[in-house]
């Protein structure tokens, strides 16, 4: 009986940390609200669901680009991007809404994007979920709270 149990639970992806993280009534801090701005004029159509805040490192390609790959090399990369915060779904950056796309060295970046976009192919879009201590950690900064986990969708134009 105890197997048939382990079977599900795993089955269903269950597992302890999983289990408490997905509770609506664990503390506020432990999950993401989902995205609650609208998008704005020019940002593609996607879906930042709440659920359990970021651990480590999440990354999901949205879209598999066809030119060429970022390297995890210092080096220019051109994206476009939108960030939200995850405790309170609030959007704190976008360049689509600026209506600028974003020029930088990939070493300059926090390091959550220095993990997350080295694979991607230009035309790519991927979603990051970055735990605080890989974006601004127990400083904050840029308008960002203290360890507060961050939701990116990023398209690279050109790496």
């Amino acid at each position: 009986m105890i197997l048939i149990v382990a079977i599900v639970l795993f089955a269903a992806g269950g597992n302890d940390k999983d289990s408490a993280a997905d509770d609506p009534n664990q503390p506020e801090q432990t999950r993401c609200v989902g995205l609650k701005d609208p998008l704005p004029a020019g940002a593609p159509k996607i879906e930042i669901a709440a659920g359990p805040a970021p651990t480590t490192l999440e990354k999901k390609d949205l879209v598999v680009g066809k030119g060429a790959v970022v390297t995890g090399t210092p080096g220019e990369i051109e994206v476009n991007y939108l960030g939200v915060t995850c405790r309170t779904g609030k959007i704190f950056d976008s360049s689509w809404a600026r209506k600028q796309t974003l020029t930088a060295d990939l070493a300059n970046l926090i390091p959550g994007w220095k993990q997350g976009i080295p694979g991607m192919r230009e035309g790519g879009r991927r979603l990051l979920r970055i735990p605080s201590d890989l974006a601004y950690g127990q400083s904050g900064g840029q308008g960002i709270a203290p360890n507060e986990p961050l939701i990116f969708v990023v398209d690279v134009v050109k790496g």
